[in-house]
Formats: structure tokens, C-alpha cells, sequence
């Protein structure tokens, strides 16, 4: 017996499938990593990218980069720029990976799924993180050791404890996630 579905129904089972998929992306990344999967809104890319400054000859590292959209975004504004996403949860890896090919598979944006903890971050320019701050106070030592002077951090909503903000932007749009940037100089 075949089984005939209207396009309400396949909307309908579709939805109900990436709705499971964001719910399997927000809980491994819950319970797998110390940060969950936080969803920016669209709207606040622009002001990101320009708190970032990239220019051509920028390598760009968003760690724990979720879906990657600062840096689809990032390519979009800047196109030679370097981009390198790294996240350790498996399934926000592979929705990057999927929204990686739905853009058309930018040759100059690298998917890594990893720890950055366990990443040399010695050759970024910029650094984009939206992050719990006790892990961004982790990441600080780390971008002592390791970063080149100049290297650019943006972190979204929290603060470094041990260093101080060159700059704070607030977002034009407030929300409940994504009030503000805090912009650092190593």
C-alpha cells in the first residue's frame, strides 16, 4: 500500500527532524562540554565583525564555534581572510560541517572538531568565543602563552577575569543572549 503525503505532512515531519536535530545538538554540547550550544542571532554578525576588524591576511579562530556562522559571515565580509572553526561536540561539528556545504564549501574555512585546549593557537589574529567566563579565565592562560602580541579576542557576553577589555561594545539590539562584546588585545 503506498502512502501518499501532502506537503503540509512532509513540512510538518520535517520540522519535527531538525527540531530533534537542535535538541541533540544543545544537549551533547550540554552535557559533553562545559559551554551549551548558544544560538546568536543573525542580526548581531555585522557588529561582531566589525569589533573583529579582519583584514585579508587575518586568521580568524572561533572556538567552540557551534554551527559557524561568525565565520560564514566572517568569509562573506572579508573572502581571503582565514577561517577556523573548533568544536568538540560532535553534533554542533556536523551542523557546521552541513551549513559548511550549504554555502558552498569556502576553501579558506577549516572545520575542526577538538578541544581547543588542546589546540596551538599561535598563528590567530583574531579570536571570536562565546563562552562561560570560568573557561574563557582557562583560555586566558593559554592566550598568554600562546598568542603573538596583537592578536585580537572577542568574547560575547562575558568577561575575562584577569584582564582588562580595551573595549566594551553593547549590541544595538539587546537580548537575552548576545548583550555585549568585550574586546581584548594579547
Amino acid at each position: 500500500m503506498v502512502i501518499f503525503l501532502s506537503f503540509l505532512h512532509i513540512v510538518y515531519i520535517l520540522s519535527l527532524f531538525l527540531l530533534l536535530c537542535v535538541l541533540i545538538v544543545y544537549l551533547q554540547s550540554l552535557l559533553l562540554t562545559r559551554v551549551p550550544f548558544l544560538w546568536l542571532s543573525q542580526k548581531k554578525l555585522p557588529e561582531i565583525l566589525d569589533a573583529l576588524k579582519l583584514t585579508s591576511s587575518a586568521v580568524l579562530y572561533d572556538l567552540g564555534c557551534g554551527d559557524a556562522r561568525v565565520l560564514f559571515a566572517a568569509t562573506r565580509r572579508v573572502p581571503n581572510a582565514r577561517c577556523v572553526g573548533v568544536d568538540v561536540a560532535l553534533a554542533a561539528y556536523l551542523l557546521a560541517r552541513l551549513r559548511r556545504w550549504y554555502v558552498g564549501n569556502p576553501k579558506n574555512v577549516t572545520l575542526i572538531k577538538a578541544n581547543f585546549f588542546n589546540l596551538d593557537l599561535s598563528n590567530a589574529t583574531h579570536i571570536y568565543c562565546y563562552l562561560y567566563p570560568n573557561v574563557m579565565d582557562e583560555l586566558h592562560q593559554k592566550f598568554l602563552k600562546q598568542l603573538k602580541p596583537g592578536t585580537r579576542v572577542i568574547s560575547c557576553d562575558f568577561e575575562i577575569a584577569h584582564k582588562t577589555a580595551i573595549e566594551v561594545i553593547q549590541f544595538k539590539k539587546n537580548s537575552r543572549l548576545g548583550k555585549s562584546l568585550y574586546v581584548y588585545e594579547y
